[in-house]
């Protein structure tokens, strides 16, 4: 009952946000910039100022102490690596469309694309349930509106693409807030969300099938009274099972079904088909977790 009483309200906020649509392109423009390049940056394995943390499902979990240090709630910037078993392009599509695919996570309450700028970026609102089921949901929802852009960028050399799929709040100043409505309207805020996918080969059951090393930067303001040492401790474990985990299982569902090519095909020329790396091999639905 209060589960649906919160849905309710998050359709009626989702609906105020439409009305910031009305903002300049040049504003996005700006965003999607600055936000691919960020993605650009701090996925280099060469960066500097990362920290190991933990391995959670066969992916490094690392943090940035001056990033997060530079947060004005000390919210924790991640870092997750590894390899996935399904490949860059379907894993593209899944990020930037997920609701076609019919993608269930139990802490989401809804998830509405709700305008289209072009083919490589879009407008969404989101708002999830951090309550645990039986709980007596002290905790109210969070939501947001995120900008989500993708970008597919081919190096000099023979090398595959190198695929980004990058998302930032358009939501985290007093601007943005009276843009969407009422200045309460939106509770959380995604600062830096972000993937770099290079597809390579990776061994599934002693078989090699296209897939792609991954690296995800995450760093998530979720405002509220909810400790930055408890959000801190279960960002790395929420993010690997859940998220990468769960796209990687939701991707290879689509492609024992027959269905990943065409989902990548109506991307149209703005992603390369589903293979990038030669023909197709035969396909193996288990994840990428190395030991």
């Amino acid at each position: 009952m209060q589960r649906e009483k919160r849905r309710k309200e998050c359709r009626r906020r989702r609906f105020s946000c439409r009305t910031g649509v009305a903002a300049s392109r040049k504003k996005f423009t700006e965003l999607h910039r600055d936000i691919l390049d960020h993605v650009r940056e701090y996925t280099l394995p060469t960066k500097e100022g990362f920290h190991f943390r933990e391995k959670v499902e066969g992916l490094v979990v690392e943090m940035h102490e001056g990033m997060t240090k530079a947060s004005n709630a000390k919210d924790g910037y991640f870092r997750l690596s590894g390899e996935v078993a399904v490949p860059a392009s379907l894993l593209t599509a899944l990020l930037m469309d997920p609701s076609k695919t019919g993608y269930s996570d139990p802490t989401i309450m809804t998830l509405d694309f709700f305008h289209r700028f072009d083919e490589r970026s879009v407008l969404s609102y989101w708002a999830i349930d951090i309550n645990t089921p039986g709980s007596c949901n002290l905790l109210a929802y969070r939501d947001g509106v995120d900008l989500s852009t993708f970008s597919v960028e081919k190096s000099q050399t023979d090398t595959p693409p190198t695929f980004f799929q990058a998302s930032t709040a358009v939501s985290n100043s007093e601007e943005d807030f009276a843009l969407f409505g009422e200045k309460t309207t939106l509770r959380a805020t995604d600062m830096y969300w972000g993937y770099r996918m290079e597809p390579r080969m990776v061994k599934v059951a002693n078989k090699e099938v296209e897939g792609a090393f991954i690296s995800l930067l995450c760093q998530t303001d979720t405002g509220g009274r909810i400790p930055v040492w408890l959000k801190n401790r279960m960002c790395g474990q929420v993010l690997a099972k859940e998220y990468v985990r769960g796209m990687e299982r939701l991707g290879q569902d689509m492609l024992a079904a027959g269905t990943a090519k065409d989902f990548v095909a109506s991307f149209g020329d703005s992603l390369p088909g589903l293979y990038v790396l030669g023909k197709e091999r035969e396909f193996v639905c288990q994840t990428a977790v190395s030991t």
